[in-house]
């Protein structure tokens, strides 16, 4: 997820807020200072989805951390039209619900 923002309801505990703020931590320190390979993979995933291979292109996001898949599905939703295929959100809601959970 973009964990800048991820919130937490306001019938959550301290616990789970506690919880939630540690893993904002540790996305945002994964997260890379040097974008010249984010820059790269962006204009990969961006030419295999205007050439009509969304899901080639949705295979290089999904193989990347949660915050470059974050940064890098934009492009993927831009570039290849309305019919692209909303891979695996539902599941990363669920992960990211269980993990605070």
């Amino acid at each position: 997820p973009c964990w800048s923002t991820v919130r937490i309801a306001a019938v959550g505990s301290i616990e789970k807020e506690e919880k939630l703020e540690e893993l904002k931590t540790a996305g945002i320190a994964r997260m890379t200072s040097d974008f010249s390979d984010l820059r790269k993979l962006a204009y990969q995933v961006k030419d295999l989805a205007v050439a009509g291979d969304a899901l080639a292109a949705a295979a290089i996001v999904n193989e990347q951390p949660a915050e470059v898949r974050a940064a890098l599905r934009r492009y993927l939703s831009f570039f290849s039209g309305p019919s692209y295929p909303r891979v695996g959100i539902g599941s990363a809601v669920a992960r990211l619900i269980v993990d605070i959970s």
